[in-house]
């Protein structure tokens, strides 16, 4: 028989190899710190592992035990202590998206990118600690996360449609303006509406909810249609306004010609005026 023993596993044949490191998250100014570790965290922590006498490091992960590393001629606390900093670097990244995930300053994606790569890191790290607890917490944040999208998603589903109301209310006066009845609409203050109406559409279209283009495309073309019909309304009032002026002035025209041709005549059959023929019968 060989008298080599087996291989013990060390850190570098252990560990997991590094990965990419996540987008770091903006600072936010609304969302707490989380509270700094303590002794105490670190005595928890390390009542889930144990180290031989060679130095190799073991986790109690649920209801198995596993090697998670080797320090060859530390201490059996310094060499626990190498594998529970690890545990509570990741509990520390945990608390950060725990007070993070609902601040304003960072995104769902942001949160669910940084989330997924620290869930992938607590399958097996190589870290000495409650991972069952970990995990747990992590399992939480993916439901918070899932919930804040889903609430997201209502909101903005409520903003379009209250934006889709919105544009509507406009276009049913702008239609309302258009269909109004010609000689009794006042047209100057009608026409100031209009302008103010098409300001708001534009307003909307600028800084409002988006809403689905078939929808907006289909009240448009009513605000415009509303908008060409006042136009062409009011042009036809006020072109038989005039029209009708014009031949007002043109009969008043005609009657102070003919008063004029009358005032210098002697013949009374022909005087169409009361006035003149009682001057004439007086004279006769």
């Amino acid at each position: 028989m060989s008298d080599e023993q087996p291989a013990v596993p060390t850190p570098e044949t252990v560990a997991p190899k590094p990965r990419p490191m996540p987008r770091p998250m903006p600072p936010s100014s609304t969302a707490p710190t989380p509270a700094p570790v303590v002794d105490a965290d670190a005595e928890r922590a390390a009542t889930f592992g144990r180290v031989d006498d060679d130095g190799t490091v073991y986790v109690r992960d649920g209801d198995t035990e596993r090697v998670v590393g080797q320090v060859p001629g530390a201490t059996g606390d310094d060499a626990l202590s190498l594998y529970v900093r690890r545990y509570l670097d990741l509990t520390a990244r945990a608390a950060l998206l725990e007070a993070r995930i609902d601040s304003p300053d960072v995104t769902p994606n942001q949160i669910e990118n940084a989330l997924s790569a620290l869930a992938e890191e607590a399958v097996e790290p190589a870290a000495v600690g409650n991972l069952a607890e970990l995990r747990s917490r992590l399992d939480k944040l993916a439901e918070q996360l899932t919930a804040k999208r889903a609430a997201a998603a209502e909101a903005r589903a409520a903003a379009k449609a209250q934006a889709e109301a919105d544009r509507l209310v406009l276009v049913e006066r702008a239609e309302a303006l258009a269909a109004a009845d010609t000689e009794t609409i006042r047209w100057k203050a009608a026409g100031e509406e209009l302008r103010d109406l098409l300001a708001e559409w534009k307003q909307a279209q600028r800084r409002g909810p988006r809403i689905d283009k078939p929808v907006e495309d289909e009240l448009w073309k009513r605000f415009s249609q509303a908008r060409t019909t006042f136009d062409r309304s009011r042009r036809a009032y006020f072109a038989q306004l005039e029209e009708a002026n014009k031949a007002a002035k043109a009969a008043k025209t005609a009657l102070v010609e003919e008063a004029e041709a009358l005032s210098t005549t002697t013949d009374c059959s022909v005087a169409p005026l009361t006035a003149f023929r009682e001057t004439c019968s007086m004279g006769s």
